[in-house]
């Protein structure tokens, strides 16, 4: 049950970097590897959607601690986000295009309840992408494909290999 936890936000950071369909494809231990390491093999083929502009805020110590609309407890600290329309459990990328930095949440709240306002960040997810203030952000949603063989491979082009510890 513990990998569960584990797997996903170590897949997505590999996923960070990238603009288009790509196959994330584990390695195996190679000879001269530490001892007493286990390394897991897994290919997980992901496609973003296109990129759109949105306003974005963020809230945190007022909600810290509560229950979200998806059941879950909010916590500030964490890489989550309030959408309205966007299932729980969607994963976002988050991009602040002043400054390049870009992070990836998990909608899992409803929101935001101010017009004009697409998407309330966590506090965390806020200070990642360095936003000050409302902010004009680029959105993009991080679906994961089953079955997709190789032809989400050959049609980006991509190909990324992760060791996982």
């Amino acid at each position: 049950m513990a990998l569960k936890y584990f797997r996903k936000p170590i897949l997505i950071l590999a996923a960070v970097s990238v603009c288009a369909a790509i196959n994330l494809n584990t390695a195996s231990a190679a000879s001269g590897d530490e001892p007493g390491k286990s390394f897991i093999r897994k290919t997980i083929n992901i496609i973003m959607s296109a990129p759109y502009k949105a306003i974005a805020s963020w809230y945190g110590p007022g909600f810290h601690g509560k229950t979200t609309a998806s059941g879950q407890v909010f916590n500030m600290d964490g890489f989550t986000a309030a959408h309205r329309t966007y299932p729980f459990g969607t994963l976002l990328r988050v991009t602040n295009p002043d400054n390049g930095k870009t992070c990836i949440v998990t909608v899992n709240d409803r929101g935001p309840f101010v017009e004009g306002v697409d998407i309330d960040l966590s506090k965390a997810a806020w200070n990642a992408i360095g936003a000050a203030s409302f902010r004009k952000i680029i959105i993009q949603e991080i679906k994961f494909l089953e079955d997709a063989g190789n032809k989400v491979h050959e049609k980006s082009g991509l190909n990324r290999d992760v060791v996982l510890y």
